[in-house]
């Protein structure tokens, strides 16, 4: 299946660019960090950049996007029949109180939209799929970076590099020194 994954540079488009190309899916990765060899190594065949108007060729089968805000609507309309919607969060804030509409729009082709929080699971649940992607770690299939670790009293200008945005994958707060 073609798979587009928004903001890919953050925590989790990074690893869904990762686990959907472990299970065979051709991935499109937007990003406002265009590293296109870095995400060619995790399993991105096309990468695109967030600044470059997010272009993209085809229609998906599956959208993963942790970003959501008003661009919802106009990837509602790039899913392909029987494609499935996943806003996992809203970085850029909640889609616009219309974005329904291009889902009815696009009626004949039966679209799915859904909504994932980690609220919505239990423990148990949570324990088997950490199982399940700690053992692709272990594996060497899986990549875990980290951008930069302050100490826990450096939690401000960490703050502060994440707001910029200047940052790829996670940043590491430790309480030791």
């Amino acid at each position: 299946e073609r798979v587009l994954v928004r903001g890919a540079s953050g925590g989790i488009g990074f690893h869904a660019v990762q686990l959907a190309h472990l299970k065979g899916g051709h991935v499109t990765a937007i990003t406002s960090k265009p590293d296109l060899a870095r995400f060619q190594r995790i399993g991105a065949e096309e990468v695109l950049s967030r600044e470059e108007g997010e272009t993209t060729s085809g229609e998906f089968d599956v959208i993963i996007d942790p970003v959501g805000g008003n661009a919802v609507t106009t990837f509602i309309g790039k899913l392909a029949r029987r494609g499935r919607y996943i806003l996992l969060g809203a970085a850029a804030g909640f889609p616009p109180p219309d974005f329904g509409m291009r889902l009815i729009a696009n009626f004949s082709k039966s679209p799915t939209f859904s909504v994932f929080s980690m609220a919505s699971i239990t423990d148990q649940e949570l324990a088997v799929a950490c199982s399940a992607i700690f053992a692709n770690a272990l594996a060497g299939k899986l990549e875990f970076p980290a951008h930069a670790c302050y100490r826990l009293q450096d939690a401000a200008d960490a703050h502060v590099r994440f707001e910029e945005g200047l940052h790829f994958e996670k940043i590491i707060l430790r309480a030791d020194d």
